[in-house]
């Protein structure tokens, strides 16, 4: 379960903004997660609750964000879900070269202090 590295990253992470912002506790995580990233949202969160215990972070709310996988078509520049890429190709113009535009995000986005 590489989740539990990523999790100990990220406490660290938020411990270091708390220290620095000479935080008495950390009232809320939010963390970026992508569909394509690889980490399962849900065994981060697991981790990342199961580490804080005993540190300024202990009682904060942790919220993830998931951010669906997107991409785009190189013939014509249009964005979509992958989810709603057809077997024929581009939703806008049936293209079938298309990059991951999104959804590999990993990302501590906001700690809150008090």
């Amino acid at each position: 379960m590489h989740e539990l590295g990523i999790a100990e990253s990220a406490l660290r992470a938020v411990l270091e903004v708390a220290r620095k912002g000479k935080a008495v506790q950390v009232r809320r995580v939010v963390v970026r997660i992508g569909a394509r990233s690889g980490v399962e949202p849900e065994a981060f969160r697991f981790a990342f609750d199961a580490l804080r215990v005993d540190t300024r972070a202990a009682g904060a709310a942790v919220d993830v964000e998931c951010i669906p996988a997107t991409g785009r078509c190189e013939e014509c520049g249009a964005c979509f879900a992958v989810s709603d890429f057809p077997a024929g190709g581009c939703p806008a113009c049936g293209g079938a070269r298309v990059d991951v535009a999104g959804g590999m995000e990993l990302e501590l986005k906001t700690v809150d202090l008090v």
